[in-house]
């Protein structure tokens, strides 16, 4: 056995003798340079207008129709949605700010959630809506 073979007992070189260092220097040194942007904007031509755009630009622009109006929503549903969400938020603020809660206001507070969240549940449709085309997307 040889001795030198034995004596070297340190883990194997990984870069098989390349020095790192100057291989990242050459990468640096050979990136290209960087090309400088101007901060200037073009001057518009003096023939055409600055907010005019011409036809084949118009074209290209998407203009979205006007979203449709929000639903009409039923008084007696509106407060159960405020009982349902509105309730615990204000108990909440209150134990942030320290405000003592008397047995009525609690017993209220109590009423207006499961109240609240009970007609939410009640009213609800178990059919899907008349413009429900019945397709759920896949097909297999």
């Amino acid at each position: 056995m040889n001795d030198e073979a034995a004596g070297s007992a340190g883990p194997p070189d990984p870069d098989h003798g390349l020095d790192v260092d100057a291989a990242w220097a050459d990468i640096v040194a050979r990136w290209g340079p960087t090309p400088e942007v101007s901060t200037e904007k073009p001057a518009p031509p003096e023939d055409e207008p600055d907010d005019r755009r011409t036809d084949e630009e118009a074209e290209e622009h998407f203009v979205p129709p006007p979203p449709p109006p929000l639903p009409v929503v039923d008084p007696r549903r509106r407060l159960a949605w405020i009982g349902l969400f509105g309730t615990p938020v204000l108990a909440l603020l209150m134990v942030a700010f320290g405000v003592e809660v008397s047995g009525w206001i609690g017993f209220l507070m109590a009423v207006a959630f499961v109240g609240g969240f009970s007609y939410l549940v009640a009213t609800m449709g178990s059919a899907p809506p008349d413009d429900w085309p019945g397709d759920d997307g896949a097909v297999l």
